[in-house]
């Protein structure tokens, strides 16, 4: 998977995300899961669109890195949590799983400045490790979580787009800064 961000400066401030993500059909071996569990649907997420036969759905979460174990908090990076979504499964009678953000935008403005033991920084690094979009194929749904270098105020972003170029095709996404 090939990552990049691009930042352009000037009024109003918009923030290009870009991502290559790669996925293939629903018989890949469950081992090979990574990432965060999938919301139970595209229409979970903040905004979703088409590309081919795969939904791409996205949040901007701010600051915010939510992982099904911890939220966390980063002033250094911004977090789009991304699902992968094939044509839509047989029922089987069970849901998938969700990851709850308890509604509405993450809460940025209070970042207390706490000095963390060595043991509990390397438990937050793996579980942060874990909830990213793993590279490459991978079976549908899929999600995780996509990081772009970004220090500044989420307040100062206007416009926010996430750009899929992959087999499924081209699609543009416009997140809610």
């Amino acid at each position: 998977m090939r990552l990049s961000s691009t930042l352009r400066t000037g009024l109003p401030m918009t923030l290009v995300l870009v991502g290559a993500l790669c996925a293939r059909g629903q018989d890949a071996p469950a081992s090979e899961a990574k990432g965060m569990p999938p919301r139970a649907a595209p229409s979970d997420y903040q905004a979703h669109t088409q590309a081919g036969t795969l939904t791409l759905a996205a949040e901007f979460m701010r600051h915010a890195v939510p992982t099904p174990e911890a939220p966390y908090s980063t002033e250094d990076f911004v977090t789009v949590e991304v699902g992968l979504f094939g044509p839509p499964p047989k029922p089987k009678g069970e849901s998938k799983p969700t990851l709850d953000q308890g509604g509405g935008q993450p809460d940025d403005s209070f970042h207390p400045i706490v000095r963390m033991p060595i043991e509990r920084k390397r438990t937050m690094q793996q579980r942060v490790q874990r909830a990213s979009m793993p590279e490459g194929d991978r079976a549908l749904p899929a999600a995780g979580l996509l990081f772009f270098e970004y220090r500044g105020k989420p307040e100062n972003i206007r416009s926010l787009e996430l750009i899929y170029s992959g087999p499924a095709g081209k699609a543009t996404l416009a997140l809610q800064p």
